[in-house]
């Protein structure tokens, strides 16, 4: 079966998809917001913020951890989104189930169409940027 629809990006289609027709409505749906950045049901991103990702697949970051970036995000001025990657895993996670005890956040630029072709934009790295530095130098 062919999709009638012809797009520059194939949207990911989850195991939880019964059937080809399923596929097919999600595919329709997905191209009315082609173009528009980031493309995803429940997706907060935005390639000019820092993203702050509260959990991933592996579970959730550390609630103190990631709220405080969110407190430095907030304080600071930084155009920031907090996010949930529910098929995405971080290499914390990957520490984290080979056994290290650590707490463990994530942020980092926004990006339109994660394992295409990518983009992301410069207030979005600086945003980025500008975070890890407030937490690196103790800032509160």
């Amino acid at each position: 079966q062919t999709a009638d629809v012809m797009a520059d990006t194939m949207p990911c289609i989850g195991p939880e998809t019964v059937n080809m027709q399923e596929n097919l409505q999600t595919v329709r749906l997905t191209r009315q917001y082609l173009g528009s950045g980031v493309v995803g049901l429940d997706l907060a991103g935005n390639e000019y913020a820092v993203s702050i990702c509260a959990k991933d697949s592996g579970g959730p970051y550390d609630y103190e951890l990631t709220n405080r970036l969110i407190a430095l995000a907030k304080k600071h001025g930084l155009p920031y989104t907090v996010d949930i990657f529910p098929f995405y895993g971080s290499d914390v996670g990957a520490a984290w189930h080979a056994g290290v005890d650590c707490k463990g956040a994530l942020i980092g630029s926004g990006v339109c169409a994660s394992h295409g072709m990518e983009r992301t934009h410069i207030k979005g790295l600086e945003a980025t940027l500008k975070l890890m530095y407030l937490y690196l130098c103790g800032e509160e």
